[in-house]
């Protein structure tokens, strides 16, 4: 009999859409400066790996969902996978941390939970810069 291959344990899986990458990146470094142990799918799955087993893995492993909602979340099927499972396997109450990127319908049993919404960064004039810009820290 094979030993059981090693399971990384995290802190937070970061579910999103493929068009929110780029601002899931820039959110996994900072909180990874905060020594939590991030799970993304583009970071964490090497090519050729079973990328359905390992997000399983990483789902079951993950102390916290975070669900990044934006424009393009709505009719994503992965994303939708990943957090009705997550919720399934992990219980609906305080494990899932929505975090909204743009004005989107929560769905009803996410309505009753924390909900983050990401304020647009300013530039040093104070203009609203991109809006789907991560705020610098402490601002």
């Amino acid at each position: 009999m094979q030993n059981a291959p090693f399971r990384r344990e995290y802190d937070l899986f970061l579910s999103h859409a493929t068009p929110d990458k780029p601002w899931v990146r820039t959110l996994a470094e900072r909180l990874e400066t905060l020594r939590l142990r991030v799970f993304v799918d583009a970071l964490a799955i090497d090519p050729g790996e079973n990328w359905v087993i390992r997000l399983s893995d990483a789902l079951e492993c993950s102390r916290y969902l975070v669900l990044v909602l934006s424009q393009h979340t709505t009719g994503r099927p992965w994303v939708l996978q990943e957090w009705t499972s997550y919720v399934a396997g992990h219980g609906p109450l305080g494990r899932l941390l929505p975090v909204t990127l743009d004005a989107v319908a929560l769905p009803f049993i996410l309505h009753s939970g924390a909900q983050r919404r990401c304020p647009p960064a300013r530039t040093s004039l104070g203009a609203p810069a991109s809006p789907r810009a991560v705020p610098a820290p402490g601002g």
